[in-house]
C-alpha cells in the first residue's frame, strides 16, 4: 500500500498474558482467528513486516537491517494488535512523527527510519518529542490467552475479507449426480471433492472452500452461526459436523463424527475428533479421538490422548481464575478451559480442570485431576511428578516433527533449552509442593 513504509513489530517488555503460548515464540506468531497477528498485519499493510529485538546486555532496541536499508518511514506497531481497515488506512496516510492510540494507550508510532524517538517509544510507551502528533485509532489490543480463543471465531469473517481482496471465487451449486444438498452461498477457489450425502446449509453466512478441499460422505456444514472457511487441502471426513464460525487450516483433518462449533480455529496440519467448541489449535497438534475440548487454546505439536476432557465452567457458575507464572488472574469469564503449551502430551482419559495452564514439554497421565498450573518440562502422574530432562524431551521432539514433514531447527532447540533453564525455579517450587 505504501512504497516508503516499513512495519516493525514490538512488544516490550515481554508480554506474559499469553502464558505458555509465548514461551517459545513471539506474540506476533500467535493465532487469533484464521491468521496470526503477523500474517494479518502483513496482509493489511502489504509491505514487509519485521520484528524489533533488544540487546540482552544493554536493552537497546535493535532495528532489523532490512528496515534500516529501506529508508522512508518506519511504523512501530504493537504486535498484539488487531486493527480495523480504517485504522490501517489512517496509519498509512498519516505523516511521520505521529503516535497512534487506542483508548488513550499508545500502540504505534510512525517516524522516519532514523528517528531518535524509536527507542523511547518502545521502552517507555511515549515518544520523547513534544512535536509528535497523536491520533486515535480503533482495534483490539489482545492481552490474555483466554481472549484469543473467545474472540477467534468472531475474527474469521474479517480475516476472510482480507484474504479475498482481488480474488473472485466461483459459486458452487448442488449437483444431483453426487447426491449432495447445498443451500445458500458456497464459494470455491478450486473444484472440491464432495462425497455422497453431504449437507451444506449456508444461507446466513458463506462457506469458503479453498483449493483441493475434501468433504466426506454424510458430513454436515452449517453456517447459521458464522462463516465456515476450509483452507487448502483441508479434509472433513465422513459424518463430521461443523457449525460456524469455524476455520480449518491448510492440510488439517476433521475426523469422522467430529463436532466443531462456536468459533473453532485450527491452524495448519491439525487432526481433530470428538467435540470441540470455541477453541484454537495453533498448528501441528492432534486431538483425534473422543473427548471434549472447549474454550481452550492449544499450542503446536500437542497430542491429546483419547477421551481427554477439559472443564470450562465451574460448578458454582463463578468467573474462572487462571494462574500463570505464579500470578493469579480473574478472567471475568464464566467459560475458560485449558491453556496448553507446545509439545504437551496427555494420556487416555486425562481430565483437566477449569482454567488449567500447562507449560511446554509436559506429559500428563493418571486418573486424578492434575494441578491447575504446571510449569514446563514436568511429568505429571497420579502418584509421582518429576522433572522431564531437556535431552529426553528434545529427543522426542526430533521424533515427532518429521511426522508432519518438519525437522527440529537449531533455533527451536536453543529456545527449548533456554526455557528449561528459565523455568527452573518455577519447576522446583512446583515439584516441592506436589512431588
Amino acid at each position: 500500500m505504501s512504497d516508503n513504509l516499513t512495519v516493525c513489530l514490538f512488544d516490550f517488555p515481554h508480554h506474559t498474558g499469553f502464558g505458555p503460548l509465548t514461551d517459545l515464540r513471539r506474540a506476533a506468531d500467535i493465532r487469533c482467528g484464521a491468521y496470526t497477528f503477523r500474517e494479518r498485519m502483513q496482509g493489511q499493510f502489504a509491505v514487509p513486516v519485521y520484528s524489533f529485538v533488544t540487546n540482552a546486555l544493554s536493552e537497546a532496541v535493535i532495528i532489523p537491517e532490512p528496515a534500516l536499508a529501506s529508508g522512508g518511514d518506519l511504523l512501530c506497531l504493537n504486535e498484539r494488535l488487531i486493527l480495523d481497515p480504517d485504522s490501517v488506512r489512517t496509519m498509512i496516510s498519516a505523516p511521520p512523527d505521529t503516535q497512534f492510540t487506542i483508548n488513550g494507550l499508545p500502540v504505534a508510532l510512525k517516524v522516519p527510519a532514523n528517528s531518535a524517538n524509536i527507542t523511547p517509544f518502545l521502552t517507555s510507551g511515549t515518544a520523547d518529542n513534544n512535536r509528535i502528533a497523536s491520533l486515535p485509532v480503533t482495534g483490539k489490543l489482545m492481552d490474555y490467552a483466554w481472549d484469543l480463543s473467545r474472540l477467534g471465531g468472531e475474527q474469521i469473517a474479517a480475516d476472510y475479507a482480507l484474504r479475498s481482496v482481488g480474488d473472485s471465487p466461483s459459486q458452487l451449486n448442488a449437483r444431483g449426480d453426487r447426491q449432495y444438498i447445498i443451500a445458500g452461498n458456497v464459494f470455491t477457489y478450486g473444484e472440491p471433492n464432495l462425497g455422497a450425502g453431504v449437507v451444506i446449509s449456508a444461507e446466513r453466512n458463506p462457506l469458503i472452500l479453498e483449493m483441493d478441499v475434501t468433504i466426506g460422505a454424510g458430513a454436515i456444514i452449517d453456517t447459521t452461526g458464522g462463516i465456515v472457511w476450509l483452507d487448502s487441502n483441508a479434509t472433513v471426513e465422513p459424518g463430521a459436523i461443523i457449525q460456524g464460525p469455524c476455520y480449518v487450516g491448510s492440510h488439517s483433518i476433521v475426523r469422522p463424527g467430529a463436532r466443531l462449533s462456536d468459533g473453532v480455529c485450527l491452524g495448519p496440519h491439525c487432526r481433530v475428533g470428538g467435540e470441540i467448541s470455541r477453541t484454537t489449535l495453533l498448528g501441528y497438534s492432534n486431538k483425534q479421538h473422543s473427548g471434549y475440548l472447549g474454550n481452550s487454546y492449544v499450542g503446536e505439536w500437542v497430542n491429546l490422548g483419547a477421551a481427554t476432557d477439559n472443564s470450562d465452567l465451574k460448578n458454582n457458575y463463578r468467573p474462572v481464575t487462571v494462574t500463570m507464572n505464579g500470578v493469579e488472574y480473574d478472567t471475568g469469564s464464566l467459560h475458560v478451559g485449558a491453556i496448553i503449551g507446545d509439545f504437551v502430551k496427555t494420556a487416555i482419559h486425562t481430565r483437566l480442570n477449569t482454567g488449567t495452564v500447562i507449560g511446554a514439554c509436559c506429559n500428563l497421565f493418571g486418573s486424578d485431576f492434575p494441578p491447575k498450573e504446571i510449569p514446563p518440562f514436568v511429568w505429571v502422574g497420579s502418584d509421582k511428578m518429576e522433572e522431564y530432562r531437556p535431552d529426553k524431551a528434545i529427543a522426542t521432539v526430533r521424533e515427532v516433527m518429521p511426522r508432519r514433514g518438519r525437522t527440529l531447527d537449531p533455533t527451536l532447540e536453543q529456545n527449548l533449552r533456554s526455557l528449561f533453564s528459565r523455568s527452573a525455579d518455577h519447576r522446583a517450587r512446583f515439584l516441592q509442593r506436589n512431588g
